[in-house]
């Protein structure tokens, strides 16, 4: 059920749980690891407009904390610019599809959270937000390895 994934999601995202993929530094991912990143990045991004609309009072905190993450968080961009620059190509179309999608489906679970009057996400908005400034909710990648290139 869709509110039962939203509760799960944002109970896991609110908790630091977010299942996450690593890659070698130097590595191209593969598909899996870029449905993850995806992922992960959708679940952030949805997660603090979320909280950005429910606390107005926190919304100059959570623009600047995003920007934050999004510049911590550069490799998950730069695979997103990078799929966006080979629009046209099917696997870059199919996943920046697949993340709008997402997004989306994330934010009518959370409008529908907000039309039956469920706010109760929105208790969890200062938590959140110092996980986005403190990278408590960072996509974390793998230790750097002495003497790999």
């Amino acid at each position: 059920m869709n509110r039962s994934r939203l509760s799960l999601v944002w109970a896991c995202g609110t908790a630091g749980l977010l299942q996450v993929f690593v890659l070698p530094a130097a590595a191209e991912p593969d598909s899996a690891q870029l449905l993850a990143m995806v992922d992960y990045s959708a679940v952030v991004e949805t997660m603090a407009q979320a909280c950005e609309q429910s606390r107005p009072e926190l919304a100059a905190a959570f623009v600047t904390a995003q920007k934050a993450w999004w510049r911590r968080n550069g490799r998950i961009e730069e695979k997103l610019l990078t799929l966006q620059s080979e629009i046209g190509k099917p696997r870059a179309t199919a996943f920046l599809r697949y993340y709008e999608s997402l997004g989306a489906a994330l934010r009518d679970e959370i409008e529908g959270l907000r039309d039956t009057g469920n706010t109760a996400f929105a208790a969890h908005c200062d938590e959140v937000l110092n996980k986005l400034i403190h990278g408590g909710m960072d996509y974390e990648g793998p230790p750097r390895a002495s003497g790999s290139g």
